[in-house]
């Protein structure tokens, strides 16, 4: 009969909730993840980005091969959450939870880049960035 009570007292372990609410209601992890509260979201990774940061570039494209080539590099960057790639400008617009040196410094590995602030009259009509990952 030893065994049965602890099977009892591992099932009632199993019942108990992993996050209390107040009001004696019990909140499912969905809802805790779903909270805009900050305050819930303490798990080991974060579940929002710090901050958002976009970076423009100026890379070494001549042809449709050297922009994918580009896409396929970013596409693949931790915490990039949107690009776009101006073939015709030479321009790479990155979005998302990164620093623009680390940025460059992955970008400069395919092809040659440099970070770029072009002015006002040249920039290219840029919409949000479509290729959202």
């Amino acid at each position: 009969m030893e065994g049965a009570s602890s099977h009892d007292s591992e099932d009632e372990l199993e019942r108990r909730p992993l996050v209390k609410s107040g009001g004696g209601r019990v909140m499912r992890l969905k809802d805790v993840l779903l909270s805009d509260d900050d305050e819930f979201q303490t798990l080991a990774f974060p579940l929002k980005p710090k901050f958002l940061q976009t970076v423009t570039l100026r890379v070494s494209m001549h042809c449709g091969a050297c922009a994918r080539k580009v896409e396929k590099h970013i596409a693949k960057m931790d915490g990039v959450m949107s690009y776009k790639v101006y073939l015709e400008s030479k321009m790479v617009i990155v979005i998302g939870d990164v620093f623009p040196h680390e940025v460059l410094q992955s970008v400069s590995k395919v092809k040659k880049a440099e970070l770029w602030s072009p002015p006002e009259s040249t920039a290219p009509a840029m919409a949000i960035p479509t290729n959202v990952i």
